[in-house]
């Protein structure tokens, strides 16, 4: 997970609303690489 996978929408009701964009389902790991991955990305 990145800082791009994160981002704002408009909703039927026009609420903004925060949420994620994509899921990288790649393969099953600790928690901590996306951890690392998002402070990367940040950086």
């Amino acid at each position: 997970m990145d800082v791009a996978n994160f981002g704002a929408f408009i909703s039927a009701e026009r609420d903004l609303v925060f949420g994620i964009n994509d899921f990288d389902e790649t393969i099953p790991g600790p928690f901590e690489w996306d951890l690392k991955r998002l402070v990367a990305s940040i950086v």
